[in-house]
């Protein structure tokens, strides 16, 4: 048997290899457009991760992951909407030792001690994009009550003449010039995220706007996840898993096409 002489270096142990990991992922029954293109992105890139992924759609998502959590999957992902509520479950992750990383809304605190992180796009771009189209004039955000507004809007770097009902400005085009008088010749783009409103939105504009034509945009159409840019998911789960400290928020790249 061959002994260590005295003295002679210790050479560091090499960190075990981590084995290909179970994921799960809570994702909603519906998601807007952009998350499901995201979730579509992530299992066509599993395969090169060795990533078994196991997906719940369901409005339950705390439940779902809490599903997860008990059956020690190797790391979650929770896409979601809603910007509160999940502090609980969370902590639980984190009681669990199991990584969540959050695409959307959600994560508040410490990342580090929720063991979460939480992607979130580079608008920075696209928000000069429309501030260039909107010329020297303002962007009105034309709202409706039946699309709610994408998760990634409030991290737009824009801000906005004024929010409007976009019901309301089409209603008004046939009764009264009210907006007009409000508006002025001020509005340069309108902004919305539903395509059933852009036609009767851009018609009031128009008139609003003493017949000058106002572009109507539905930016949730326009905004996409980069080709390959659910491999920043794995990457990042992978440097959860062996320990590392990640940052609150990763960004990620997308694509955009303003007609």
């Amino acid at each position: 048997m061959q002994t260590q002489a005295i003295g002679a270096p210790v050479l560091p142990v090499p960190a075990a290899p981590l084995s290909p990991p179970v994921i799960g992922i809570a994702a909603p029954a519906a998601p807007d457009a952009f998350l499901e293109a995201l979730l579509r992105g992530i299992e066509t890139e599993a395969p090169r991760h060795q990533a078994t992924l196991e997906v719940k759609r369901a409005q339950a998502q705390a439940q779902s992951l809490q599903q997860f959590f008990s059956r020690e999957v190797d790391a979650a992902v929770l896409v979601t909407n809603q910007p509160e509520g999940w502090a609980g479950v969370l902590a639980m992750a984190g009681n669990a030792e199991v990584p969540v990383l959050v695409l959307g809304q959600g994560v508040q605190g410490d990342a580090n001690q929720l063991l979460a992180a939480r992607l979130v796009p580079d608008l920075t771009a696209f928000g000069q994009t429309l501030l260039e189209r909107a010329g020297q004039r303002g962007i009105l955000e034309l709202q409706t009550t039946g699309v709610p507004r994408p998760f990634w809007r409030d991290r737009l770097p824009i801000t906005v003449l004024a929010k409007q009902s976009a019901a309301s400005l089409v209603e008004a085009r046939r009764s009264t010039s009210a907006l007009a008088n409000v508006f002025g010749d001020q509005v340069g783009l309108a902004i919305t995220y539903d395509p059933q409103i852009r036609t009767g939105a851009a018609e009031a504009l128009a008139y609003h706007n003493q017949g000058a034509p106002v572009p109507v945009l539905d930016l949730a159409s326009m905004v996409k996840p980069a080709e390959g840019s659910a491999s920043v998911v794995f990457e990042t789960i992978n440097r959860l898993r062996q320990g590392e400290r990640v940052e609150a928020e990763i960004l990620f790249p997308l694509v955009f096409d303003i007609e």
